[in-house]
């Protein structure tokens, strides 16, 4: 179908998978390419199909579809009708979407991936509300008070010349502001390397709204490897004055791909944290007074036990005898 329009693609793969061939992927457009009215089907339709498929569990592979920019605006308003509700609700139940302008996907988060972006989470929140208890300062009390997680909540990210939108792991912000302070992504065990894309979509598309961006690569058991950690946040550059009154935000590494545990389950580099401030949390014009208050110090020694947590979720665990219990085929509940 020519749409006038670049084609760009669809991405959906789950985090178990491995990635399939440029012949596997031709297999699989052509079996979303099913049904009676395969000849007369957009991109949309064929996106669709793809995504009811995964949602019945018959896709067990990555696949790329076509997908122009007006393909997407077609599946858009596809999903917002009554006759695919079951399919909005599974890609924001089950799913991560994410979509760049020339590609879009979902993203089914792995059982390891989930339980430790749980605990980081977790941990987080806890710091947050213990330090927002333990403030002699009132106004920075507030401050910290208004911040809470907002989980996967979608994140638009229109700054940037391919407009687009992401459903991070986890993410922290408050009413405050437009953007989340701070977002928790997992890699995919395939696509470990696309964190630094990940990060610079992120703080590009929010014109540095987004203040911090951790990633986290930790292995599977079909993908063994390193556990690391990667953080990125912004920092002002020049002097807000009468002559520069919007300084410069500037993405900053702060470190890439860093192990916290190595592939045989072995804590390293355990001198090292991960450093969260005030200043990560609250909106710009609030800097100048918290900004020196460090929060939180996420050691490495915790997160290499939040990794253990994590692969003893995801490893199978031995065939026990369960004892099965006969339903009977009447209720009593109104007995």
């Amino acid at each position: 179908m020519d749409t006038g329009v670049s084609t760009a693609h669809v991405r959906i793969f789950c985090q178990n998978q491995e990635v399939l061939s440029d012949d596997d992927n031709d297999n699989a457009e052509n079996v979303a390419r099913t049904g009676p009215e395969s000849l007369d089907a957009t991109e949309a339709d064929l996106v669709l199909r793809a995504i009811r498929r995964y949602a019945e569990c018959r896709l067990e592979s990555t696949i790329t579809l076509p997908l122009s920019p007006r393909g997407h605006d077609e599946l858009t308003a596809a999903l917002e009708l009554e006759s695919n509700l079951d399919l909005s609700q599974f890609m924001g139940d089950k799913g991560r979407i994410f979509y760049n302008g020339s590609s879009f996907g979902i993203k089914l988060p792995s059982c390891a991936n989930e339980v430790f972006a749980g605990l980081v989470r977790t941990l987080i929140t806890d710091k947050l509300r213990e330090m927002a208890a333990s403030q002699s300062s009132k106004h920075v009390s507030a401050l910290i008070d208004k911040v809470h997680c907002f989980g996967s909540a979608i994140v638009d990210l229109p700054h940037t010349s391919l407009q687009g939108c992401r459903c991070p792991d986890t993410s922290f912000s408050s009413k405050e502001s437009v953007y989340p302070f701070v977002v928790v992504e997992m890699a995919y065990p395939q696509y470990s390397e696309d964190l630094q894309a990940i990060a610079k979509q992120y703080m590009d598309g929010s014109c540095g709204g987004i203040k911090v961006f951790l990633g986290f690569d930790i292995p599977t058991p079909s993908t063994p490897g390193d556990a690391t950690v990667s953080v990125w946040r912004t920092r002002l550059e020049g002097p807000c004055d009468v002559h520069n009154p919007h300084p410069i935000l500037v993405p900053t590494l702060v470190m890439l791909n860093k192990p916290f545990q190595s592939a045989d389950g072995t804590p390293v580099n355990q001198n090292y944290n991960v450093d969260l401030f005030l200043c990560d949390f609250v909106p710009y014009r609030y800097w100048q007074d918290v900004d020196d208050i460090r929060l939180m110090r996420i050691s490495f020694r915790q997160l290499s036990e939040f990794a253990t947590i994590a692969l003893e979720h995801a490893t199978p665990a031995p065939a026990v005898q369960e004892t099965l219990y006969r339903v009977l085929p009447r209720t009593h509940y109104d007995e």
